[in-house]
C-alpha cells in the first residue's frame, strides 16, 4: 500500500494549475483568431481552431480530475507534457516570445520536480507505507 508524502498534495495542485493557466492563455489567443476567421468568411478555419481549443479543454479537465484521483497514468502524461516544455525551452531558447519562454521555463522546473519525486518516491510522490510487504499496490 502506498501513502502520501508532503510533496503529493503539492503536485496534485501545482501540475493541473500549470496546465489550466496554459489553457487560459490558449483561449485568450484563440478567441480573436476565431473572430478574425469568422469576419473573413473562413468558417472551416474558425471551426477547426475552436475544435482544437475545445479538445484541449476536455483534455485539461481530464488531467485535473486525474490529479484529484491520483491516477498513475495521468502523472505520466504530466511527465510527457512537462518534458516537452523542457525540450522546447532547450531547443528554441530566446527565439520564443516572452510568455512562451516563461511558461517553458516553469514547465522545465516542474519537470525536474516531478522527476525528483518519481525517483525518490514514485508516481505522485507516494511512498511505501510502513510495515507494507510484498507486492506494492498503486492507488487507482
Amino acid at each position: 500500500m502506498r501513502e502520501r508524502t508532503g510533496l503529493t498534495h503539492a503536485l496534485q495542485i501545482v501540475l493541473p494549475t500549470y496546465f489550466v493557466v496554459l489553457l487560459g492563455v490558449a483561449w485568450t489567443e484563440a478567441l480573436p483568431a476565431i473572430g478574425g476567421f469568422l469576419s473573413a468568411g473562413q468558417r472551416p478555419q474558425a471551426t477547426a481552431a475552436a475544435a482544437i481549443v475545445l479538445v484541449g479543454t476536455v483534455f485539461t479537465a481530464l488531467l485535473v480530475y486525474g490529479s484529484w484521483k491520483r491516477w498513475q497514468w495521468v502523472f505520466w502524461l504530466y511527465i510527457v507534457g512537462l518534458g516537452y516544455a523542457a525540450i522546447s525551452l532547450l531547443q528554441d531558447g530566446l527565439r520564443r516570445s516572452t510568455h512562451n519562454l516563461f511558461s517553458n521555463a516553469v514547465g522545465a522546473l516542474l519537470f525536474m520536480v516531478c522527476l525528483t519525486a518519481l525517483i525518490r518516491y514514485g508516481p505522485w510522490a507516494m511512498k511505501l507505507a510502513r510495515g507494507a510487504q510484498g507486492i506494492q499496490e498503486w492507488p487507482r
